[in-house]
């Protein structure tokens, strides 16, 4: 007896691995944990050669830089100092 064995298509695998990316997603959205991470992206750190602190957006454009989220200043041992979290990142070209 031959036994014929069905196997599951790639489209379902497919829309499986999408249904997947979507659900976490949304868990991130829902638990608050994409907001750290965009907070992360929106942080400049000055141990960059380019970057600098500016106190307002104007400051930095008439500099001639870019401003980019919060700017973000760390000590020499590598401890973050929040004395510029208001002060606009400006990255200069």
């Amino acid at each position: 007896m031959r036994k014929r064995a069905q196997g599951i298509s790639m489209n379902t695998i497919v829309i499986a691995a999408i249904a997947l990316i979507v659900l976490i997603v949304l868990v991130l959205i829902f638990t608050g944990q994409l907001s750290k991470y965009r907070r992360g992206l929106d942080e400049c750190k000055t141990y960059e050669d380019n970057i600098a602190c500016t106190s307002s957006e104007s400051q930095c454009i008439d500099e001639g830089g870019i401003p980019k989220g919060s700017c973000i200043t760390y000590e020499s041992d590598g401890k973050r100092v929040d004395a510029h979290m208001r002060d606009t990142c400006c990255v200069y070209k």
